[in-house]
This record gives C-alpha cells, structure tokens and sequence, in this order.
C-alpha cells in the first residue's frame, strides 16, 4: 500500500499528514501520540496499510511533530492547540466528518475533541487514552525527562510495547532519528516550563472530567493493553462506564501500544467496531 505525503497549510502553520486508501470509502483520521519522535507514521505504520485497504485513512503531524511546523502557544493549553489546529485542518483537506482514532496523548484528544463537539466524529477510538486519570505517575521517567540519546528512546519504546524484536529496533531508531528534527524536543518540552515564584496550584478535576465523558453523543471504542506499565489496570471500564455508548478491549500481553504487540487482534476489533450500525 502506498501512502501519498501531503504539507499544506492550515491557518498559516505548515502542516503534514498521509494519506492512503480509497477516496469513496468513508474516512478514518489517526492521531499519533505525544512522546518523543511520534508522527503519523511511527505510531501507527504496523496498521496502516490494512486500514487503508478498507478506509480512506489520514494520519496528521500534530503541531510539533514530524513534518508539522514547530509552534507552541504558551498562552493555550497543548492540548485545545492541537484540537483547534485539527479541526482547520480538516477543512483544509476537505474532510467533512470521520472516524477517529487516537493513541495514549492522542487517544485523550479525541476523547475531548468528542466532549466538546469540536470535530465532525462518526465513531471514536482511544488507546491507551484515558484523558487524564489513571496515569501511573512511577513510571513516566523515560517519557518526561528524555533528551536526544538512543539509549533514552529504547527506554520510552520498551515501555510502549511488549515485543522485543526487530520492529521494536526499527522503531527505536525511527523515533531516534524524529526526535532530533529541530525545535522538536523544545516544543514537547515547552509545556513544563514554569514562571519563576509559587504561582497558582493546579489541581486536576476528575470530576469535570467525568462528568465531560457523559457529554460524548457518539460510540466510543476503548482499547487497552493487560500489560500497560503507563496506566492503572481496568482504567478503559472505569471511563467507559461514563460514556453512554461504549465499548472496551483488553488485549493480553500487550502494553501502551497493543497495535503493535498484536496489530491482527487490534484491527479486527477496530473493523468490528466502525462496520457496527
């Protein structure tokens, strides 16, 4: 399957995406997740290439990544950037509703991007997403504190997926190589900067939350890995009990990233799921 490579510009930013598959089938939009060297395609290649037999798939660079222009807007969430950034984008291109699936980072974007109502979403997918809660914070060392080092992004791979094989080589050397584009690990690192003096205590509300996931009008698909080191166990039931239409998978073996430890088991429930009426 070849994948065309697109740059346009969406409200002035110079932004990437992939794009495969057949132009009358409906339309499947992949956001990446948010560590360190992710794109569209290192999050997402061991399924693309069967998704876009079946679905017209578009995998954008969030702002930030891959291809996509390095900008950071510190008077603005990360998170409400890249949604708005999203959504121009989808009229940039001519996309006028699809389905949307996003891992860990990307995955909780397209649990508010449905919360809000921002994007024209059929049905929506989240892995390894939970939006916020459930995150063991014991574990994301390698995730916060990365600087460009191989043996640093072995770290965050082994942490993403259970195999331990070349693709996991491949892909510790392909998030390697992304994560040394300029401005890259500047705009990921931007969020943490702090101003200088106590400041204002930030405390999340996981009950805002919550009570945003019962807003959700559209079914909702959670996918998780039994050996996710990154979030609690049993964190897609516990959000799926506030959705309205929601269903979840466990997939045994895997970690943050069941797509890769198990890619055949990942797409027949995402296929399962998007043909359901």
């Amino acid at each position: 399957m070849e994948f065309q490579s697109h740059t346009l510009r969406v409200d002035g930013v110079v932004t990437h995406h992939l794009e495969a598959g057949p132009p009358s089938a409906e339309n499947f939009v992949l956001i990446h997740d948010g560590g360190f060297g992710a794109d569209g395609w290192a999050t997402w290649s061991p399924i693309l290439p069967r998704l876009a037999a079946r679905y017209r798939v578009f995998a954008p660079d969030l702002l930030g990544f891959g291809k996509t222009q390095k900008i950071y807007d510190f008077g603005q969430g990360a998170r409400s950037q890249k949604i708005q950034h999203i959504a121009g984008w989808m009229k940039a291109v001519g996309v006028r509703d699809a389905h949307f699936m996003g891992n860990s980072a990307g995955g909780s974007i397209v649990l508010f991007a449905a919360m809000r109502q921002e994007w024209p979403i059929r049905k929506a997918i989240s892995v390894g997403g939970t939006g916020g809660p459930f995150m063991r914070g014991d574990t994301y060392g390698p995730l916060r504190d990365y600087v460009p080092d191989k043996q640093g992004m072995r770290r965050i791979v082994e942490l993403m997926l259970s195999r331990r094989d070349a693709m996991m080589e491949e892909l510790v050397e392909e998030r390697y190589r992304k994560s040394l584009i300029r401005g890259h690990w500047e705009n990921l690192s931007a969020p943490r900067l702090r101003p200088p003096g106590p400041g204002p205590r930030e405390e999340s509300d996981n009950k805002s939350f919550f009570d945003g996931l019962a807003k959700i009008r559209v079914p909702v698909l959670l996918i998780a890995g039994s050996d996710d080191v990154l979030l609690e166990r049993g964190w897609e039931r516990q959000l799926a009990s506030h959705i309205a239409q929601a269903e979840t998978l466990l997939v045994e073996g895997a970690r943050h990233q069941p797509h890769f430890d198990a890619p055949d088991a990942v797409c027949d429930a995402i296929e399962s799921f998007l043909a359901a009426c």
